[in-house]
């Protein structure tokens, strides 16, 4: 019952049963309908190959159909679903401890420079640990099939001082179903102090992009909290693009809860330490949230492997969705345990771009078949050999980008 590169997965239904039939025709396994985890078209995004949105269309293929069967195949063998279960809530619940804990500890701790720095510091890490490993799956429905589930639990994780509905219309809506396409994709627009495309307008501060981005990733949280989501919050609209009808309501509603978590907080601490130390210790919490966010997830889109699709005159990518999130994406090879589950999904960046609805916890499990089939369909697929790699690549990146001319040159192989 185990799929092998070059294999052509079938599908058919029989009553309750769907019967999956690997070439030459032999059976291979008998999936109940409700093991079946990705559907045709479940990518995440409401977006598909030939299916229109903000004037984009994907080119047609059968590489997706092909993967998603393989896929399903391939978790059906392990007797796994398509969310992450309990596998999910072992993996979320240490960084939830972490955070919480930290938050405790600088409650009742005395008022020492040293200490109070240190479990700052502990704050922002863990802050990140729960924005990757938690927030993330849960906010693309992938902890539990019930959405409240899902949303629970971002709420329960570390509360970060955004709206959760913003971020998901913006990751979901934008990131995901653009990947790297430039006015479409709103994480190409964070600053006009950095450059991340060959189509972006260049100006001479960007020579130096590679050197200063790194004091930028440290204001990024703090960016976001205080400007990021306020056109959808009070506008109700996305880089300038309507998503919502703007009510004193709605604004309401969302400011509450983009606010509610983050002063509770606060307010619990100002009641136990001196007011002077609110400041300089929200500072360190969310610099080094913001940086280290940035450096888990700002660096696998931004290497000198990545593609930028761009659509023609009348907004036709000629690729399929599928293949240009496998373009726009760069997978890191990270050995060390507690580091990978630091990451969450990222370091399975192109399984969870093709599949961001199934929980990162089996992204391991199916990689090697992602591979195969991008190897098959010739569709490339990288992976950084190791973090420093990938940082390393991410700066090039940057500088070459900082040039007029800009021209990316690849310094790690396709698979």
């Amino acid at each position: 019952m185990t799929w092998t590169p070059g294999d052509t997965v079938k599908r058919g239904k029989r009553g309750n049963v769907t019967v999956v039939t690997v070439s030459p025709g032999r059976q291979r396994a008998a999936l109940d309908r409700r093991s079946i985890v990705c559907a045709a078209g479940d990518t995440g995004t409401n977006t598909g190959s030939g299916e229109m949105r903000q004037g984009i269309r994907y080119g047609k293929g059968e590489f997706h159909r092909v993967l998603r069967e393989r896929v399903n195949l391939r978790l059906a063998e392990e007797g796994r679903t398509f969310r992450g279960g309990a596998r999910a809530w072992l993996t979320c619940a240490p960084a939830v401890v972490w955070f919480y804990g930290s938050f405790v500890a600088l409650l009742v701790v005395p008022t020492h420079p040293v200490l109070i720095v240190t479990l700052t510091v502990s704050l922002g890490l863990a802050t990140t640990a729960c924005l990757t490993v938690v927030q993330h799956d849960a906010l693309h429905q992938a902890i539990s099939r019930r959405r409240w589930v899902n949303w629970a639990a971002a709420y329960v994780g570390a509360p970060a001082g955004v709206s959760w509905r913003w971020w998901t219309a913006k990751h979901s809506g934008g990131h995901h179903a653009y990947t790297n396409v430039e006015g479409h994709d709103g994480d190409l627009t964070q600053s006009a102090l950095i450059r991340l495309t060959p189509n972006q307008r260049w100006r001479p501060i960007h020579r130096y992009q590679h050197r200063y981005v790194w004091g930028l990733y440290a204001l990024l949280a703090v960016s976001i909290q205080f400007t990021g989501d306020r056109e959808f919050i009070v506008h109700g609209r996305l880089k300038g693009h309507p998503v919502a009808a703007a009510s004193a309501r709605r604004t309401a509603v969302l400011a509450f809860e983009k606010l509610v978590g983050l002063a509770l907080l606060l307010t619990i601490a100002a009641l136990v330490h001196p007011s002077a130390w609110l400041l300089p210790a929200y500072v360190l919490w969310w610099g080094v949230t913001g940086f280290t966010l940035a450096a888990v997830f700002g660096v696998t889109h931004y290497v000198d492997t990545s593609q930028f699709p761009q659509p023609d005159a009348s907004g036709m990518v000629a690729d399929e969705w599928a293949v240009t999130q496998v373009v726009g994406s760069t997978n890191i090879r990270i050995r060390n345990r507690v580091i990978r589950w630091y990451f969450g999904g990222v370091a399975n960046h192109i399984e969870h771009h093709l599949f961001p609805r199934m929980s990162h916890v089996h992204y391991p499990l199916i990689a090697p078949v992602v591979r195969a089939t991008c190897k098959e369909f010739g569709v490339p697929y990288h992976e950084a050999p190791s973090l420093g790699a990938v940082y390393g690549s991410h700066v090039r990146f940057l500088e070459q980008l900082g040039r007029p001319e800009a021209a990316l040159v690849p310094t790690f192989a396709t698979a």
